[in-house]
């Protein structure tokens, strides 16, 4: 069977933009959400690749782009930024809680939200993330995707 339509957020960034290049042709469909940074041309002009623009700020733009598909790969985020302590907590959660509550309402089957084994708490060669949700992360950043 082959896999259905997949919605990815943060289409135009680094590891966004891998993934749909990735999907692009092996599944039936990918909607790339785009906000600010417009998707590569050789995605936006890609057969099987629609462009969603969508502002995870604004939920009343999240509908069409979540609207059909089978699956949510989100990736979209602020990184990079001075005092991330004053974003995190608005681009990591109330985003992704906007994006989450337009899946719900769509019926999105699965959301799979990327994130970094961090939120664990503190891992290292020798103490290797486990994947587990119960950890205690430490940075700002792990804390707000845990």
């Amino acid at each position: 069977m082959r896999p259905g339509r997949v919605l990815v957020t943060g289409a135009a960034g680094d590891l966004g933009s891998r993934l749909v290049r990735r999907l692009a042709g092996q599944v039936e469909r990918v909607r790339a959400m785009v906000h600010r940074r417009p998707l590569p041309s050789d995605l936006a002009d890609s057969p099987g690749i629609e462009v969603a623009p969508a502002d995870l700020a604004r939920p009343e733009t999240l509908p069409p782009s979540v609207q059909g598909v089978d699956v949510v790969v989100h990736f979209a985020g602020v990184l990079f930024r001075p005092r991330p302590e004053r974003f995190l907590p608005e681009t990591n959660t109330r985003w992704f809680q906007n994006l989450l509550d337009a899946a719900l309402e769509a019926r999105v089957s699965r959301i799979v939200l990327v994130s970094f084994p961090h939120v664990e708490g503190p891992n290292t060669e020798d103490h290797p993330a486990t994947d587990r949700l119960d950890g205690e992360p430490v940075s700002v950043h792990a804390r707000t995707r845990l």
